[in-house]
């Protein structure tokens, strides 16, 4: 932890250490599993948050008791010009996570209420552009080998592809000034106070960088000409000084121009982190959690960061797969998973940078492993889903049967009673017919005339009984007569239960 905060905080702390040279350890990548501990402390232990709290801001307490301006008491500084590395622009704008844009703005927002100049190069935007060109060509092409993949899930998250980069490169100029940063343009080098370019170059290729140091050496050459071969030794002064995120270019940077600015000077180049140191206790009740901040957001950068153990594992991964030790499945698979990079910091606490094969391969079937794992639980889940949408489905079904059942039965009982009493009616009043056209039909003779038997009259009385049951009994049981009680009965069940249903 003393080492971390002395590194991503400030580096003056080490005079006072008293000749402590650190604990001797076995850990190769202490720094990674430092910046675990501050992360976990963030997110999972907060109560202890106040301890490392206090500790951060004695470490900026002492520093500047050791090295600022402590004569100088005014809260004003609009002497003080402030060019910003795009690194910074990158992480304002958003594209450097969460944590370290809200760091990064409070720490803006200290500069600006000290009324400091922030400005930019124009350099600085382009090469912002030039990025947000390079992710945009990526995405298109399909080709991520140059993408940490933090970037491309930070890229997913805010829902941007290759039109929307575009969108982000029309409008970087009005963002970032809305930020309250400007944009200098047309500087006018002094040939006079011209720096030796090619000589810094060389100097910083010897500290190790490799990759494109055009840009940094434009502007630290441009900052360094704005001093016109003055010696900054107090913020009473005018004087520009460039900002960035990289440690190590402000390191050697200034060890090239210490014969020329001094060692005790206000150095060319600062981090944010020496700026804070300088600058926090003039307004420490304003930015009261500037200082935590920004060692939250350090710790968050050194967990996602391309660092050397990041590359070395990068470069054993494309040897395996070249040789076919890693297959082409595999690789896509374990060099765009989301915890790769994380994955890589955490062997590299034992192992460094010297990554054997078995690492290697340990980390791609740790990968593999999870997303089998994850696709199991996507198929019980699934299952799961399934299971209960059958079940589910099953008891709708059963209570709607139940409903249609009682439905049916009482549309039955209805449709029963209303051909009931139709067909009856209707039978009704055809015996009637009947009987009344057979009444008309009756013998007017008596049954006994004169003491004598009358068989006509009894013959007809006979027939017309006859008549009256053979028409009562077809229609009721008959099956010839189909418009009988029978057919009606029918007709008018069905129409009623057909109606309802």
């Amino acid at each position: 932890m003393y080492d971390y905060v002395r590194n991503h905080i400030s580096e003056f702390v080490g005079a006072l250490s008293g000749g402590f040279n650190g604990v001797e350890t076995k850990i190769k990548n202490s720094e990674y599993l430092t910046a675990c501990f501050i992360k976990n402390l963030y997110e999972e232990n907060k109560d202890r948050l106040g301890d490392l709290e206090r500790i951060i801001k004695g470490v900026l307490l002492a520093n500047y008791i050791t090295y600022a301006d402590k004569i100088t008491t005014k809260t004003s500084f609009s002497n003080i010009t402030i060019y910003l590395d795009s690194p910074i622009i990158l992480g304002l704008l958003g594209y450097s996570g969460p944590i370290r844009k809200r760091s990064l703005r409070e720490f803006i927002g200290l500069l600006k209420d000290l009324e400091i100049s922030i400005n930019i190069f124009e350099s600085t935007v382009d090469e912002v552009k030039r990025l947000f060109w390079a992710w945009k060509d990526g995405l298109e092409k399909k080709s991520y080998d140059d993408f940490n993949p933090k970037t491309l899930e930070l890229l997913k998250s805010k829902g941007l592809d290759a039109a929307g980069l575009e969108t982000e490169i029309a409008l970087a100029d009005s963002k970032i000034g809305n930020l309250g940063i400007t944009i200098s343009k047309y500087f006018k080098i002094d040939q006079k106070h011209q720096c030796d370019e090619a000589g810094l170059e060389r100097h910083l290729q010897s500290w190790g960088f490799r990759n494109d140091l055009r840009h940094d050496i434009a502007c630290i050459s441009k900052v360094f000409n704005t001093r016109k071969g003055t010696k900054i030794t107090s913020f009473d002064n005018t004087f520009s000084i460039f900002a960035t995120l990289n440690s190590k270019m402000e390191r050697s940077a200034n060890e090239y121009f210490e014969s020329e600015i001094g060692s005790r000077s206000i150095p060319l180049v600062a981090s944010e982190r020496w700026l804070a140191t300088m600058l926090w206790l003039k307004k420490p009740n304003v930015f009261s959690q500037l200082p935590l901040n920004l060692l939250i957001s350090n710790a968050y950068s050194t967990i996602y960061s391309d660092d050397n153990f990041w590359n070395s594992f990068v470069t054993r991964l494309n040897d395996l797969k070249k040789r076919g030790e890693v297959s082409e499945n595999d690789f896509k698979l374990v060099r765009w998973d989301r915890s790769l990079i994380e994955k890589v910091h955490e062997t590299s606490i034992e192992t460094g940078e010297d990554f054997e094969n078995e690492d290697i391969f340990d980390i791609v079937e740790s990968i593999k492993k999870e997303h089998f794992q994850v696709k199991d639980d996507e198929i019980n889940i699934l299952k799961k889903e399934s299971e209960e949408s059958l079940e589910r489905l099953s008891k709708e079904k059963q209570e709607i049967e139940l409903v249609n059942s009682k439905k049916n039965e009482k549309i039955e009982g209805l449709s029963n009673l209303l051909a009931t009493i139709s067909a009856s009616s209707i039978s009704a009043l055809l015996i009637l017919a009947v009987i009344y056209a057979l009444f008309l039909t009756f013998p007017q003779n008596p049954f006994v005339e004169n003491g004598e038997v009358n068989f006509k009259s009894w013959i007809a009385i006979i027939t017309i009984g006859t008549l009256i049951l053979l028409t009562l009994g077809n229609l009721v049981f008959g099956s010839t007569i189909k418009g009988g009680y029978h057919w009606v009965h029918m007709k008018v069940k069905y129409y009623v239960t057909g109606y309802f249903n």
